[in-house]
């Protein structure tokens, strides 16, 4: 069995800096609203899926003060998993700081996984340590369109399975091809 052993955070959201080890076994967080007590499941879950569930955008995850300083935000941890250590680390670096908005800068991200100091993509992320989040939102698996319940099983099936993976990210190039055609 897998466990986090160690989680340190660094411009992630609400999070400037955050180091905790971490045990086998449960772990509670609780606290006041607002404190990163989500923030805190999110980065857990990047570290395996290397997407948040609830960012609509990568640019949401670094903090307001390091993207306009052009600061990375981190999300670094270390999972022991059959008797080895597996250290991921996921990092957005602000890029292409051009335009004003509303909160006086406009940016984009660049994301870059490591695993074991070796570079990798989403891909090739997925499966090494799986994770399985149940959020509020997810009344709508029950309630919602079957679309929400895909997107949840193609998680689940991607984290099982590399070939689901591969194929499943094949089936969506053909249907944006197809669709692009069809414009």
């Amino acid at each position: 069995m897998a466990y986090l052993s160690r989680l340190r955070l660094t411009n992630f959201r609400n999070l400037t800096h955050l180091d905790i080890e971490l045990s086998p076994g449960v772990t509670v967080y609780y606290g006041p609203n607002a404190q990163g007590k989500t923030t805190l499941l999110e980065a857990v879950y990047l570290l395996c899926i290397a997407r948040s569930f609830r960012a609509e955008n990568e640019r949401e995850l670094v903090s307001f003060e390091a993207a306009r300083s052009g600061e990375q935000a981190l999300v670094d941890g270390t999972i022991q998993k059959e008797g080895r250590s597996l250290r991921v680390i996921v990092g957005y670096q602000p890029t292409q700081r051009s335009s004003q908005n509303a909160n006086g800068l406009s940016y984009n991200v660049r994301k870059e996984i490591r695993v074991n100091r070796l570079k990798h993509s989403a891909g090739e992320l997925i499966g090494q340590v799986n994770a399985v989040l149940f959020s509020a939102a997810d009344i709508e698996l029950v309630q919602g369109p079957p679309s929400g319940r895909r997107r949840f099983l193609d998680i689940l099936l991607s984290q099982a399975d590399q070939a689901y993976l591969k194929r499943l990210q094949r089936y969506h190039r053909v249907v944006q091809q197809r669709n692009q055609l069809l414009r």
